[in-house]
């Protein structure tokens, strides 16, 4: 019982984590589309 909360809770913060990962990633690739674009209008 108690290694099924365990494992329950362990797959809760790695998904947690997981989440932040792709958040970060979506958040580096918005910055970089904005810079580009910029780049862009600006020549």
């Amino acid at each position: 019982f108690f290694v099924m909360i365990w494992i329950a809770a362990v797959m809760f913060k790695s998904n947690d984590i997981l989440r932040k990962q792709t958040a970060l990633k979506i958040q580096r690739s918005g910055k970089l589309l904005w810079w580009s674009s910029v780049c862009c209008l600006g020549k």
